[in-house]
C-alpha cells in the first residue's frame, strides 16, 4: 500500500485529495436507531469478587430484580437462574471487548469506553494486529439492545476473528459479514441490521483503508489545532440486502486523531427531551483533543452522562479514541 498524504489512492484506482475525502457527502446522516429504555450498565475493571451477580451489579448497574439480590426467599427460583446466568452473559460480553490497542504496536495509542442499557448490549469493537505491520479496527452496533442483540454482537465478533488473512481487505470482510447476517435473519424470518466501521492501519506509513457500512461517520481531529473533520463514504447498513462496499484510503499522519463511536452517544436524552446531538458530541470531542485518548474518551462518556442527568440511557453508548504518534 503507498499513498500520499494530501492524496489516496484506493483499489479501484482513483486519486481524490485527502480534503475532499473529509468533506464529501457531508450532508449524508447516517441512520438513527434509538429503542425504549430498559435498563443501564457499565463496563469496568472486573473485580475479584466470586458472586457473579454482584460484579454484574457493582460494574454493569441494575439488572432485573437487583432489590431482591440481598432477598433470595423473596425471588422465585426461575428467575434467580434467570438473573445468574445473565449477570454471567454480561460478564462474558465485556471480556469480548478490549481496553484499547495493543501494547506491542509503537505508533498508535488508543482508548475506548463503552456502556450497555442493557446487563448485554449490541455495541461491540475491537483492535485486532494482524501482522507485524497492521492493525485492525472496529466499531460497530446490532440495531436494538439486550439479549437478541449482544447474541449477534458474539456472532460477528467470532467471524471476525476467524477471518484470518481476510482480515486485511475490508471491502471482502464488510460483503461477507454482511451475507452472513442476510443468511442469519432469513432463516429466523427477522432483519437483523447492523453498522459497522471497519479499517486496517498499516503502522509504519499510517495508511489506512476503511469501508463503513451504515455506522456514523468517524472524525478525524488534528491534535495540534483542535481542526476536525467527518469522514464520508457512506455504505448501507449491513444485513438488509447484498451490496458492494466502497473503501476509502487516507494516510493517518503524526498527530492525528481518529475519533469513532456509536449512535447511542449523540441519541441520549434529558429528563426534557433533548438530545444531545452530533454537535454537542462534536464540541465534546473537539475541546479535548490535547488530552490523553483515556481522558479524552472518559470526559465525553462525562459529558454525555451529565447532559442526561440522571436519566438512563436509550441506547448502548461507546466510543474508541485513536492516536497516530
Amino acid at each position: 500500500m503507498a499513498c500520499k498524504s494530501m492524496y489516496v489512492t484506493c483499489a479501484a484506482g482513483f486519486t481524490t485529495p485527502r480534503s475532499a475525502i473529509l468533506t464529501m457527502a457531508s450532508s449524508l446522516e447516517p441512520p438513527s436507531r434509538t429503542s425504549p429504555t430498559v435498563g443501564y450498565a457499565q463496563n469496568a475493571e472486573h473485580p475479584k469478587i466470586s458472586s457473579p451477580r454482584y460484579r454484574a451489579r457493582k460494574h454493569y448497574g441494575p439488572v432485573p430484580h437487583d432489590d431482591m439480590v440481598d432477598k433470595p426467599d423473596l425471588m422465585p427460583q426461575g428467575e434467580q437462574d434467570h438473573d445468574h446466568d445473565l449477570a454471567l452473559a454480561a460478564e462474558l460480553q465485556a471480556a469480548l471487548l478490549p481496553r484499547g490497542c495493543p501494547d506491542d504496536c509503537p505508533h498508535q495509542h488508543a482508548a475506548a469506553r463503552n456502556r450497555m442499557t442493557n446487563s448485554v448490549g449490541g455495541d461491540f469493537y475491537d483492535f485486532m494486529r494482524l501482522n507485524e505491520d497492521q492493525i485492525a479496527l472496529i466499531i460497530g452496533d446490532v440495531a436494538g439492545h439486550g439479549v437478541r442483540s449482544s447474541l449477534i454482537m458474539a456472532q460477528i465478533m467470532g467471524f471476525l476473528r476467524s477471518s484470518g488473512n481476510k482480515l486485511s481487505r475490508p471491502a471482502q470482510i464488510a460483503t461477507e459479514l454482511n451475507m452472513m447476517l442476510i443468511d442469519l435473519g432469513e432463516r429466523t424470518e427477522l432483519i437483523l441490521p447492523c453498522s459497522m466501521f471497519y479499517g486496517v492501519i498499516d503502522s509504519p506509513t499510517g495508511m489506512a483503508i476503511f469501508v463503513n457500512a451504515g455506522h456514523p461517520r468517524p472524525w478525524l481531529c488534528q491534535r495540534s489545532s483542535g481542526t476536525i473533520h467527518s469522514l464520508s463514504a457512506h455504505n448501507l447498513m449491513l444485513g438488509i440486502e447484498a451490496f458492494e462496499p466502497t473503501e476509502i484510503c487516507l494516510t493517518f499522519v503524526p498527530g492525528d486523531r481518529l475519533v469513532l463511536y456509536t449512535d447511542g452517544l449523540t441519541d441520549a436524552m434529558n429528563p426534557r427531551g433533548e438530545y444531545f446531538g452530533e454537535e454537542k458530541l462534536k464540541t465534546a470531542v473537539q475541546t479535548r483533543c490535547s488530552q490523553s485518548p483515556e481522558d479524552a474518551a472518559d470526559g465525553v462518556f462525562k459529558d454525555v452522562e451529565d447532559f442526561r442527568e440522571g436519566r438512563k440511557p436509550l441506547d448502548d453508548e461507546t466510543i474508541v479514541v485513536i492516536d497516530r504518534i
